[in-house]
């Protein structure tokens, strides 16, 4: 019998600790007219560029082939440089 008892007596303690919390009371948001910065604003429209920047010339064939041979020369210079 007190065997019996105690298990009650258990039982009823852990059924009453597995019980949830009563829900917490929702808080409240801080006033916000008190913290709030009111700032005035002003449309304006779209500035102009201030900077315009030229298109490119376009590339001139003598100036690559030049710029080619220039090339190939320096690199046959570096190899035959070893020699």
């Amino acid at each position: 019998m007190r065997f019996l008892a105690i298990v009650l007596l258990c039982g009823a303690a852990t059924v009453a600790a597995a019980e949830p919390p009563p829900p917490a009371a929702p808080q409240q948001p801080p006033a916000v007219e008190a913290t709030a910065v009111r700032v005035a604003v002003v449309k304006t429209e779209a500035a102009e560029p201030l900077l315009t920047v030229p298109k490119p010339p376009a590339v001139q064939g003598w100036l690559l082939l030049l710029s080619g041979l220039a090339l190939a020369g320096w690199i046959a210079h570096r190899r035959l440089s070893y020699l």
